[in-house]
């Protein structure tokens, strides 16, 4: 491990993830794991190789004029624990449509799996890098929702029910957590400093309700 490069060091936790996986979907009738099972294996997989980890929130790019489809871009840095100038740099983009906090959460989510998937050679629902699958998964297509159907916003529909609001105290809880959390920390402590901010004591009631309102997940 003394003398592992960082390319080295990424193939010793490429076949612990690989390992992993495979032990995860036995006895499955699902061949792949989902986002929240993936993280905590590659996280593990990373440290014991010696891998650190930095994801950095790049640009975000609103696709249209709803700004509920947006473009997002996830700068990640792998830096070799014992030499922290042996590193590489990648970026990875994720789409993300849905409600406008959830947008943001969504297009995070599926950067993070490009990430994954092209670092890590992790499978998704019947694609298979290695080849080893017999009988690919069947996916039935999915009804279309239009998420505009009951919204006030475009004007149409039932009138929608009243979003949940949140203490002052609820919404400072809420980022502190994430700002303790591996995958989320980057991206708070970059939002902390567009707004001119270092920690979540010192923003606004409001600045809080409104950071809060975009990583909560209903």
């Amino acid at each position: 491990m003394e003398t592992s490069n960082i390319h080295q060091r990424i193939i010793l936790a490429k076949k612990e993830i690989r390992k992993a996986t495979i032990d995860k979907v036995k006895g499955s009738q699902y061949p792949y794991l989902p986002i929240e099972a993936m993280k905590p294996i590659v996280a593990d997989a990373e440290n014991n190789a010696g891998i650190c980890r930095v994801v950095h929130t790049g640009d975000i790019r609103e696709l249209d004029d709803t700004g509920l489809n947006i473009l997002l871009t996830l700068r990640i840095e792998l830096i070799n624990a014992d030499d922290p100038e042996d590193r590489v740099f990648m970026e990875f983009t994720g789409h993300g449509r849905d409600s406008f906090d959830k947008a943001y959460n969504k297009g995070y989510t599926y950067a993070l799996k490009n990430y994954f998937k092209s670092v890590y050679d992790i499978a998704e629902a019947n694609e298979d890098p290695d080849g080893e699958q017999d009988h690919p998964v069947e996916r039935k297509p999915r009804p279309r929702q239009d998420t505009r159907q009951n919204d006030s916003f475009f004007g149409g529909g039932s009138k929608p029910a009243p979003a949940k609001r949140y203490s002052e105290k609820e919404n400072r809880a809420l980022l502190t957590f994430l700002l303790k959390d591996a995958m989320m920390s980057a991206a708070v402590t970059a939002d902390l400093k567009t707004l001119n901010v270092n920690t979540v004591e010192e923003l606004s009631a409001v600045q809080a309700e409104t950071l809060a309102a975009r990583y909560r997940r209903d």
